[in-house]
């Protein structure tokens, strides 16, 4: 799909993938040996393309046609497997505008957890559970991005990422759960 046709043809629930050539993003790429390095929510409001996606500040929604008109980032977009009902949208987007504001980003989570994480698969070749290293107590937020993403998207499709504190940007955009699609 060209980066234009993007604006038009965004739904609700679907998952914009963003890469960049910054260090933070290259340092995220390499650790889960994915392309992309951050995850956004899309949203329809007013007729008007967003994304609700947690970054260095905390929660925000930004305008779709920012990484749009972004050449420099590397996008892809996820396209659920399942059905998202006029109910379920209007769920995502009260939800998504409910967390938006919340200030601070889960960089204890991005640096420590999601690194220990990668890097373990790195030299063991397998998955390793870090349930015991997670506050459960932590009601999401403090997210990083992809953590976000299912947070919102498990309000709507209960059970779809059980693991949520455990979710990057890689584990979206392997998951089964998704079709995904190159915008160029």
């Amino acid at each position: 799909m060209k980066r234009a046709d993007l604006l038009s043809n965004a739904r609700t629930g679907q998952v914009l993938l963003v890469s960049s050539n910054t260090f933070l993003s290259k340092a995220i790429q390499w650790f889960q040996g994915c392309k992309y390095s951050h995850a956004a929510l899309v949203l329809i409001i007013d007729n008007k393309p967003y994304v609700v996606e947690a970054i260095k500040h905390g929660v925000a929604t930004t305008p779709l046609v920012e990484y749009v008109n972004d050449k420099a980032e590397t996008l892809g977009l996820l396209k659920p497997n399942f059905v998202i009902t006029v109910d379920q949208e209007k769920d995502i987007i009260s939800t998504s505008l409910s967390l938006a504001g919340h200030e601070g980003y889960g960089f204890g989570n991005l640096i420590g957890l999601q690194s220990l994480r990668y890097a373990w698969l790195k030299l063991f070749g397998t998955e390793t559970t870090i349930d015991y290293l997670i506050d459960k107590t932590n009601s999401g937020k403090r997210p990083i991005c992809a953590e976000l993403c299912a947070i919102i998207l498990n309000k709507v499709e209960p059970g779809l990422f059980p693991e949520w504190k455990q979710i990057a940007p890689a584990d979206l955009y392997s998951s089964k759960n998704f079709t995904f699609e190159v915008i160029v």
